[in-house]
């Protein structure tokens, strides 16, 4: 960038489309003009966000729609073997949350069972 297109950028405080910003007295921490956006990849998160949510799957919660409206933008970054692993965590998760709760409600059974235990050995020495 010439001095002259500088010293004009720093007048008008605009730059072109296309151009980057490399004034040295650039201070704010936000600047995102390294950032090329483009509407086109917003128009198809749009368009398959679409059709993803019909009136069938309306009923989906944010984090699912969210994530399944990812995989489908993304579907190059995974593969079935991904998906397999991922459905085997799920399920391995789903399990030890099964069996710490069938633990919990056996310990809290116990203890009651002790405290009637206690209970009744209290009553039959009272009378």
């Amino acid at each position: 960038m010439s001095l002259a297109e500088r010293k004009k950028i720093e007048q008008t405080g605009k730059r072109k489309a296309d151009s980057i910003s490399i004034l040295k007295d650039d201070t704010d921490d936000t600047c995102l003009d390294h950032v090329f956006g483009s509407v086109a990849k917003v128009e198809i998160l749009w368009y398959m966000a679409r059709y993803l949510l019909t009136t069938q799957r309306a009923t989906m919660t944010p984090i699912v729609f969210e994530t399944v409206l990812f995989l489908k933008f993304n579907n190059g970054l995974w593969d079935e073997k991904i998906e397999q692993k991922a459905y085997a965590i799920v399920i391995w998760e789903q399990k030890e949350k099964r069996l710490a709760d069938k633990l919990k409600l056996a310990e809290s059974q116990e203890e009651n069972i002790e405290c009637t235990i206690e209970a009744s050995l209290l009553e039959n020495e009272e009378m």
